[in-house]
């Protein structure tokens, strides 16, 4: 894998970008209003450096990317956003996730 593939229908409605993996650095920011897919653009990126074979930290306070610990499941908007983006093939897969914990509680302490 040389690039990372995302939507961003801001930029170009139904129409994938590409950023090259070896363009990518330590820090990022994904900003914006409530409801505009910042947190599905940080899983799909996150998703994507993993198959790659790239360590990905993430800090999470709401919880919000821990289904990456997971498959997801179909379900009809996103069949719907596949067809729109011209994606013919998606297998739902868990990524390797370590859960950190300040107390040491319910995760890595």
């Amino acid at each position: 894998m040389t690039h990372l593939t995302f939507a961003h229908d801001a930029c170009a409605p139904n129409t994938p970008l590409n950023a090259a993996l070896a363009m990518l650095n330590r820090h990022g920011l994904i900003a914006g209003a409530t409801g505009t897919g910042k947190t599905v653009t940080l899983q799909t990126i996150a998703e994507q450096l993993s198959e790659a074979g790239v360590t990905v930290f993430l800090a999470d306070v709401k919880g919000d990317l821990s289904g990456l610990a997971k498959p997801g499941e179909p379900k009809p908007a996103f069949e719907k956003r596949l067809a729109q983006l011209k994606v013919n093939h998606h297998a739902f897969k868990a990524y390797p996730t370590v859960f950190w914990d300040i107390a040491g509680e319910q995760g890595h302490p």
